[in-house]
């Protein structure tokens, strides 16, 4: 995959080993990890607890900087939620607070390689993707993220990735490609 300079990547630590993340950021030449996470902690890695976490980055050589109470996908404010409890990211997005913080980053990835970095591995299922893909996107950035077996996928090809991973089987057979003895 050809990376542009005006990309920003995204990166889910999930259950990874530290030093597997850290050969991660290394591998894709990120300085700076911008933590995007609501709530800064995580049950069952320590590691990734925010104090832990910066001075592990710190001490790597990395950047580290919080951003999740203003980029975060889980908003403190019981107006950004509809009525069955999910967060209106178009709500969020359109505060202040989420656009001047947007356009921070936007200006550090401009001046350096950085990651957005959440707890949750698949991006699709992440604010990462539905609130700060659309975002970051206005600002002209591709969002590009990183998942853990190493592969590099673009934000714009996150949703026909999912698509065809949640449709159903007799929808993907109908639409698969004939081979040369098959008739339709």
């Amino acid at each position: 995959m050809t990376v542009s300079e005006n990309t920003i990547y995204t990166i889910g630590h999930s259950n990874l080993r530290l030093d597997r993340f850290m050969d991660m950021l290394k591998e894709a030449g990120i300085t700076t990890v911008v933590d995007v996470r609501s709530q800064p902690y995580s049950k069952y890695c320590p590691y990734f607890n925010k104090r832990e976490l910066d001075r592990a980055l710190t001490e790597a050589g990395f950047r580290y900087l919080f951003q999740g109470n203003m980029l975060g996908g889980i908003p403190d404010d019981d107006s950004f939620y509809d009525e069955e409890g999910h967060v209106m990211y178009e709500k969020v997005a359109s505060t202040r607070a989420f656009q001047e913080a947007a356009a921070y980053v936007a200006q550090l990835a401009g001046e350096q390689p950085l990651t957005l970095m959440c707890g949750e591995e698949n991006p699709g299922g992440c604010h990462r993707h539905r609130l700060l893909g659309p975002a970051f996107a206005e600002l002209g950035l591709e969002m590009v993220h990183i998942r853990k077996d190493g592969i590099l996928i673009k934000d714009s090809e996150l949703d026909l990735e999912q698509s065809i991973e949640e449709e159903p089987e007799e929808a993907r057979v109908e639409t698969r490609q004939l081979s040369l003895f098959e008739t339709i």
